[in-house]
């Protein structure tokens, strides 16, 4: 028996379906999602887990950094630097401006733990389902409105 296959490219449909209301409230969504995973010692990164510990938090002042959670908040600077654009039909989620200490806490140094809180495209890493589910519900609605027009 014949099977009937249609195929489309997304890409080309994507600038009719999606909205740059659409793309903002994504990238809205994503920032707000990256800062409540990291804010509970959590990384937003699949396969990633909970962040590693902080090797001596008392040389923080004021008790600045508990044991747990992870959070990666000292001055708060780093996840207030994490925004969004537009580019095209993707969403760009960027640190504006990048604290060169962003960069040791996603790759990791010789003193510094790897504690991944955007995942790296050229690594293959995605983020995790509930975050993806999130921006999922959001295209779901935009291809519901538009397949209503």
């Amino acid at each position: 028996m014949a099977k009937i296959i249609v195929k489309f490219k997304l890409r080309a449909l994507r600038a009719d379906i999606l909205t740059d209301s659409d793309k903002r409230e994504i990238g809205q969504t994503l920032v707000d999602s990256v800062k409540e995973y990291v804010g509970r010692g959590l990384s937003p990164v699949r396969g990633t887990g909970r962040f590693v510990a902080y090797k001596d938090p008392k040389k923080y002042p004021g008790d600045r950094k508990a044991k747990r959670p992870v959070n990666l908040r000292l001055t708060g600077a780093m996840m207030d630097a994490l925004k969004y654009r537009l580019k095209g039909s993707k969403v760009e989620l960027y640190l504006d401006p990048q604290p060169d200490y962003a960069i040791v806490h996603q790759d990791g140094s010789d003193k510094v733990p790897r504690r991944t809180f955007l995942p790296r495209e050229k690594l293959g890493e995605k983020f995790v389902v509930s975050i993806m589910d999130e921006v999922k519900k959001i295209i779901s609605k935009a291809v519901k409105r538009f397949a209503n027009k």
